[in-house]
């Protein structure tokens, strides 16, 4: 049987995956609904974009690499780098099948001018990262609730206390929690953001995925001509 389940211990080991952690994910979680989506598209794009620069040959110029990732090159769009990947099987299906999702989305939500709100696309969100693999909506949606807990509590530690600002308004953890427990409202608002912080956790993911599978296939082909030879040379019958 195959396992098509997300490897562990891999996504939040990379430092690129720190980057956008750390860089990224607080940009797409302030951008607008439709910002955050066009966003996330860019980052998993130039994710695929280095994922197959890692397989050029080490000879390939700079020149050649602007053509082949160029708008008009073979790998210029989102969509052409998943059929390749797909085509030579180098990503795992179910992992192009959601990167598909989620360009679809991004492209439907470009061409409309109408108010855009990702809440009304929240099942579709979760259905593509469920699409990644068994557990991976669930995986997501349980990160995003300690994450998003964690953050509010980090926020309200530093919160001064407005009588007197010398003095915090929470001492410890503790009483933040309790203080959040007696004021549900503050619940209530991070819940109406959610979808958002799922959508850059789940992106992150996707990106970790990426990236994991680029280094294993970086680590096979290393100095081979090919996959399938060390070095490549072909032999006239009878030679």
């Amino acid at each position: 049987m195959t396992d098509t389940s997300v490897p562990s211990q891999c996504f939040m080991d990379h430092p690129e995956v720190d980057q956008y952690l750390a860089e990224l994910l607080p940009v797409i979680i302030s951008e607008s609904d439709r910002g955050a989506i066009l966003l996330g598209a860019s980052q998993i794009d130039e994710q695929l974009k280095k994922f197959f620069e890692a397989l050029l040959p080490q000879s390939t110029s700079n020149n050649r690499k602007k053509e082949i990732f160029s708008f008009t090159g073979p790998f210029g769009g989102l969509s052409a780098k998943l059929d390749v990947a797909y085509t030579c099987r180098l990503l795992p299906t179910a992992l192009v099948e959601a990167i598909h999702l989620f360009r679809k989305l991004r492209n439907d939500l470009a061409h409309k001018t109408i108010a855009f709100d990702l809440q009304d696309h929240a099942s579709l969100v979760r259905q593509i990262f469920a699409s990644v693999g068994p557990g991976v909506d669930v995986g997501v949606s349980s990160a995003t609730a300690m994450v998003m807990l964690e953050n509010a509590i980090s926020q309200l530690l530093t919160m001064k206390n407005p009588i007197d600002q010398n003095e915090l308004m929470f001492k410890d953890r503790e009483a933040v929690l309790a203080y959040i427990q007696d004021h549900t409202h503050h619940l209530s608002q991070l819940e109406s953001q959610r979808i958002k912080w799922e959508l850059a956790l789940g992106i992150g993911l996707i990106c970790g995925y990426i990236i994991y599978i680029r280094n294993q296939l970086a680590i096979v082909i290393r100095d081979r001509e090919t996959f399938a030879f060390p070095k490549f040379e072909p032999r006239v019958a009878g030679a």
